[in-house]
């Protein structure tokens, strides 16, 4: 069961969860401060673990079982890791919940940049390491750094952009349809 590392990491967010939560609700300014002090040590504790360990930028990269071992044991399932995609999460959340309250309109250019920006960005990490054999230390580095957050700015985009009404009918249409089940008799 080796998945279920994810359960315990998942806990550990939830109990960290009122130590931002609660001041991003009382004071929005100090949440916001303190939500982006602890990305930015996410990203500085990730940069330190990925280089000084030398460790692949996924786990098909690793060359031997002990690289991948590493690659899992010291960077893929640790909270300080993961906690970044959390942090983008709960700031959509908060954007989401705060948009409510107001009326927000976003002109055109601007849903295209984010449109364009967070569909290059998703694709270029999904589709980024392909093919790509011998990576840097560097590249490597800022991959492991960036990918999983990069990944949570593109979904919560657009689950933001759907639920805001700036989806559009296609994206609306596909995400709030019925899922179809089909039956083999």
């Amino acid at each position: 069961m080796g998945h279920t590392w994810y359960l315990a990491v998942d806990v550990q967010f939830y109990c960290f969860a009122p130590l931002l939560l609660v001041p991003l609700v009382r004071f929005p300014r100090l949440g916001l401060r303190l939500m982006g002090t602890t990305f930015l040590a996410h990203l500085m504790v990730t940069a330190y673990i990925c280089s000084a360990n030398n460790l692949p930028p996924s786990l098909w990269h690793s060359l031997s079982s002990e690289d991948g071992d590493d690659y899992h044991s010291l960077y893929y399932i640790k909270p300080w890791t993961r906690i970044g995609p959390y942090l983008v999460g709960t700031f959509f959340g908060h954007l989401y919940v705060n948009c409510q309250k107001i009326s927000l309109t976003m002109r055109k250019p601007f849903l295209c940049f984010a449109w364009a920006s967070t569909t290059l960005s998703g694709g270029l990490v999904l589709f980024g390491l392909y093919g790509r054999e011998k990576i840097s230390l560097t590249a490597s580095t800022v991959y492991n750094i960036f990918h999983t957050s990069i990944w949570a700015v593109w979904i919560d985009w657009i689950i933001f952009a759907c639920a805001t009404g700036y989806g559009g009918t296609h994206m609306a249409t596909i995400l709030g349809g019925r899922v179809r089940a089909i039956r083999v008799v």
